[in-house]
């Protein structure tokens, strides 16, 4: 426990509280790509939420049948989803093998 340490120090001060709004996608940042050996440029996608998001978490579950680490798509749920708000091709593009429950961006 922190405040059983002898190590712990005591903060003393005012509280300063500092936030700032970042319109995320569209951010861009460099990262170097060891498969190719060479740095790359990356843009951020639209927000989603995966299937993965509808599994629940580990201290309690979703409902239906979903799972963490899904990486396949179900035809049932893309036509729920595409009620709601259908992600675009880029949006598909970006978000690599999560398959897009909500693509709460659009």
């Amino acid at each position: 426990n922190v405040w059983k340490r002898a190590t712990s120090v005591e903060i003393k001060g005012p509280v300063r509280v500092v936030h700032r709004y970042v319109d995320m996608p569209g951010q861009r940042a460099e990262y170097y790509n060891e498969t190719l050996g060479r740095m790359e440029e990356v843009e951020a996608c639209q927000p989603a939420m995966g299937y993965s998001f509808a599994a629940g978490t580990t201290d309690g579950p979703g409902s239906f049948a979903f799972e963490q680490g899904t990486t396949t798509s179900n035809p049932v749920w893309n036509a729920v989803r595409n009620f709601v708000a259908a992600p675009t091709q880029d949006d598909i593009k970006c978000h690599g093998a999560k398959p897009i429950l909500l693509a709460t961006g659009r």
